[in-house]
């Protein structure tokens, strides 16, 4: 995959360093950490990537004033970081 289409597929410079250094962390993980954990981490990667496009494009919508009103969509998002914080708790409760 070259860079050319890799700036058409994601054309944000941020949302482009962001996959380079998931993808750089999984490389490293599978070359020196054991196979269950290098395969979490990938998963925990496409899952982090995802998740960080959704929240930029929609805070960049959002600080532009694209939305008529910003209400719903600041509730929204206070509601995912909650959603965020409880799995990340449980995460680490569960071990």
């Amino acid at each position: 995959m070259s860079v050319d289409s890799v700036a058409r597929w994601i054309p944000d410079p941020i949302e482009r360093m962001n996959l380079a250094l998931s993808a750089s962390a999984v490389a490293a993980s599978f070359a020196l950490a054991p196979p269950r954990f290098a395969t979490s981490l990938a998963v925990g990667a496409l899952l982090e990537i995802a998740n960080f496009r959704i929240f930029r494009r929609g805070t960049r919508r959002l600080f532009a004033l694209e939305h008529a009103q910003a209400a719903p969509w600041v509730g929204l998002f206070g509601f995912r970081f909650a959603l965020l914080g409880l799995a990340m708790y449980l995460a680490l409760y569960a071990g």
